[in-house]
């Protein structure tokens, strides 16, 4: 079952095509563990009448912390010799906590998305995994070792009603957080320790299983499988995870163990799942979990473009996991000196602690102190990370969450005639530099009406995995003053595109599939363009941008030619553009992707700026390069006779941009290594 899960959890880092529900190998390992841990104690506790903390602690640490430490050490010296300036703010806390067994609040504080950070994923995520595991060695000894003190006449029965009681509340915090806080449901002890109990539960009630039919085992040990290998084909992050569909992995992990003993010694199940090979992988799966996304993460990290990486990191995780095993690992285990004195192999594992932290926290000087250049590009990408619009400083772009008071958000000519409206989410807020510039140069007056995660498309939305009605109502509101009396000259829309996963049936309220999802997005972004021409209003859409590589800024800090493909950068479907489209002359589409990219790649760096803030907003003072280009598209609007003569011009970009050689001074150069200026 290790070998298993194992195998699914490397398959779904390894981004293989129809393995990416390998994540629940996690989930599998979880019920492993507490099956495991719990028919221990229990049988100590049946032998000895107690637990002795200090020699089950002291055993954990000898099984799981050589091997972890090894791997954080290597982790620091392959960031520091072979991929200088990884992301240097984070890796040495995140190597610190995950050495004190932290790691998943850690990544839970952070609101790490683990299926899709904008930032590049760190190469010790993977602890927070094992984080849970350790603190359930640390609490539930404890919490068994006082069942026994005081059921001791009916200790398993009152164990079952604990772990009962555990896996019901721990359960129902995972579907709460998951619909309101999902980082803290997928990386806290508490919304996961259910599935430890579930393990828990099973060791507890053992005798009860053995009194089963053999046949119904063996029938459930087969359901237990294919349902383990059919969620690995069939669950994937839009699904909200682990919420309820957790049960699918853990009740199959359950089902697995409760029925594999019964089956036939010389049936398929058991002689597949005892195979020499799922021996030696399962006997290793420790090393192999410990080893394997390093290897993935740091490379991606500097050469995301690179279809080696896979190639090179798998084979190599079977190299350095068996080697740990075999050289680290096992001996430190059966270690007699350190297994003759629980005090020793505490002692050591302090020590070994220490040794990490200061490895980590000595990783950003060192790093420095090798290459100044590389401190140099971390400060220029740190203040172009944090390089946000006025209007977004000012409160404009309002956050994700219930419609709260909205300032004026007047900008541009505040006495000017003419008005615009941006109108959007974050991608329209990366475009206001430009855009108030140009108004103030062309006396327009510019109002910033944005939303967080709230496109201007009539689409309902989940966020946090309930309905956003946030967003709909601030939309509804806009669109009411947009289509009132005071309605402006013109309304600018620009929009993210990734909503996949996010938007939901009304009427059943699951969320849709992706095409489906495209497809009512596009359907709303018509549904409030009607409503704004029937108004009389102007529309402009200006094309959402195209994606940086996901670890663009460590790739920035090593100095190496960071663009990416342009198949790679627009990995959305252009539906704004599409739309723009359809309604002919009555909109006016923009499109500037042509001038961020060349023909064939899509750069990070543009004549020495940063073009990006995260891996989808334009920094501010990048945006503020395409001033000119639209305060010619606001002049146009302005002059009425030019606005006629334009005619059916508006679908093609070359009618509303500048000419040629106007553009073509604002194209950006090669990708090259970031040199701040004095």
């Amino acid at each position: 079952m290790r070998a298993i899960a194992v195998l699914m959890v490397i398959a779904a880092h390894a981004r293989l095509p129809g393995l990416g529900g390998g994540f629940i190998g996690v989930d599998v390992f979880f019920v492993i563990s507490g099956f495991l841990i719990t028919r221990l104690l229990l049988s100590e506790m049946a032998l000895t009448g107690r637990i002795d903390l200090l020699c089950f602690w002291a055993r954990r640490a000898r099984r799981l912390l050589p091997n972890a430490y090894a791997t954080l050490l290597a982790t620091v010296l392959i960031a520091l010799f072979l991929f200088p300036g990884y992301n240097p703010d984070a890796l040495a806390r995140e190597i610190m906590f995950a050495a004190l067994e932290i790691a998943n609040f850690h990544f839970a504080d952070k609101a790490v998305d683990y299926f899709q950070a904008d930032s590049p994923a760190s190469p010790v995520l993977h602890f927070w995994s094992l984080a849970v595991e350790e603190q359930f060695y640390l609490v539930w000894p404890l919490l068994l070792l006082g069942i026994g003190l005081w059921f001791r006449a009916s200790l398993r029965r009152a164990t079952c009603v604990v772990l009962l009681l555990i896996v019901c509340v721990s359960f129902a915090a995972s579907l709460w957080f998951t619909a309101t806080e999902q980082p803290t449901a997928y990386f806290s002890t508490g919304t996961r320790c259910w599935q430890l109990g579930i393990g828990a539960l099973l060791a507890a009630g053992w005798a009860g299983v053995e009194r089963l039919p053999p046949p119904s085992r063996t029938a459930m040990a087969w359901l237990g499988l294919t349902a383990i290998l059919a969620g690995v084909a069939l669950l994937d992050e839009n699904r909200g995870y682990p919420g309820v569909w957790a049960l699918w992995p853990t009740l199959g992990a359950a089902g697995l163990l409760a029925g594999f003993e019964a089956a036939a010694p010389d049936g398929l199940l058991r002689r597949g799942l005892s195979l020499p090979v799922m021996q030696w992988l399962g006997a290793r799966s420790y090393s192999l979990y410990l080893w394997h996304w390093p290897l993935l993460a740091l490379p991606r990290a500097v050469m995301p473009d690179s279809p080696y990486i896979e190639l090179i990191a798998l084979p190599a995780s079977f190299v350095f996991a068996s080697a740990a095993y075999s050289w680290l690992e096992n001996p430190v285990r059966q270690s007699r000196q350190l297994a003759a004195s629980p005090l020793r192999t505490l002692a050591a594992a302090m020590a070994g602690v220490a040794v990490v932290t200061g490895a980590a926290q000595a990783y950003m000087p060192t790093m420095f102190f090798l290459d100044k250049a590389v401190a140099l590009r971390a400060v220029q990408i740190k203040t172009a990370s944090r390089d946000v619009s006025l209007a977004a400083k000012d409160g404009c772009l309002l956050p994700k969450g219930d419609l709260v008071q909205y300032p004026e958000c007047l900008y541009g000519d505040v006495s000017a005639r003419s008005r615009a409206v941006l109108f959007g989410d974050s991608h329209a807020d990366h475009w206001f530099p430009a855009l108030n510039a140009a108004a103030m140069q062309t006396g327009w007056q510019l109002r910033a009406w944005m939303k967080s995660a709230c496109p201007s498309a009539d689409a309902p939305l989940y966020y946090g995995g309930l309905p956003y009605r946030g967003c709909q109502e601030w939309r509804d509101k806009m669109i009411a003053m947009l289509t009132g009396a005071n309605r402006p000259d013109l309304v600018i829309m620009s929009n993210a595109l990734n909503y996949a996963g996010r938007i939901y049936d009304v009427g059943t309220g699951d969320v849709l599939p992706r095409r489906e999802a495209n497809e009512r997005l596009r359907e709303g972004f018509r549904t409030i363009i009607r409503k704004l021409i029937a108004a009389g209003v102007n529309v402009l859409v200006i094309r959402d941008i195209p994606k940086a590589n996901r670890e663009y800024q460590s790739c920035l800090l090593t100095g190496l030619n960071c663009s990416v493909s342009r198949k790679q950068a627009f990995v959305d479907d252009p539906l704004d553009a599409d739309v723009a489209r359809e309604f002919g002359d009555r909109v006016t589409l923009v499109d500037f992707n042509d001038q961020i990219c060349s023909a064939s790649t899509c750069p990070i760096v543009s004549n020495g700026v940063i073009i990006y803030r995260d891996r989808g907003h334009l920094t501010a003072t990048y945006a503020a390069t395409f001033a000119p280009q639209m305060a010619e598209l606001l002049r146009r609007f302005a002059d009425k006779r030019i606005w006629d003569r334009l005619g059916g011009g508006h679908n093609a970009p070359s009618g509303v941009t500048p000419a040629p050689q106007k553009a073509a001074a604002k194209a950006p150069s090669r990708d090259r290594p970031v040199t701040p200026s004095p």
